[in-house]
């Protein structure tokens, strides 16, 4: 992808991660759009009611109602959605997960940071990979 990253999408059942997140976005790109919801059960439903889709996904794994793997395999599973890029955010640091995100469709999985600083350096890091 060689255009610039315009709508991010974050589905984190976390709501001080959720925070962290659009602010270390605001701080790195301002005029981002991000697209929040609380799981992956939410996620889908929102995602279908979005006109212009979002750029990159960004998924936990540990939620209530539909957990990151569910819902990953659900957005892999979707015509409209399966060529979004999906970025595993957890603080899971186990292989198998890493490992059975990437078979399910992941582009990336990242264990989730544990300062904002180290977080913006991550979220820098993962924008430009995909914007060429």
């Amino acid at each position: 992808m060689s255009e610039t990253i315009k709508h991010i999408f974050l589905v984190d059942d976390d709501e001080d991660d959720r925070l962290f997140f659009v602010e270390a976005m605001e701080e790195i790109q301002p005029s981002l759009i991000c697209t929040l919801a609380i799981n992956g059960k939410k996620a889908l439903q929102k995602l279908e009611t979005l006109i212009e889709l979002p750029d990159l996904i960004f998924l936990d794994i540990n939620m209530p109602e539909l957990n990151g793997f569910e819902c990953l395999r659900e957005l892999k599973k979707s015509i409209r959605f399966r060529n979004i890029p999906i970025i595993m955010l957890s603080t899971s640091v186990s292989h198998k997960d890493i490992d059975h995100s990437i078979e399910l469709g992941a582009s990336m999985f990242f264990t989730k940071p544990s300062s904002y600083t180290k977080l913006c350096a991550l979220l820098r890091k993962v924008l430009a990979a995909f914007q060429g």
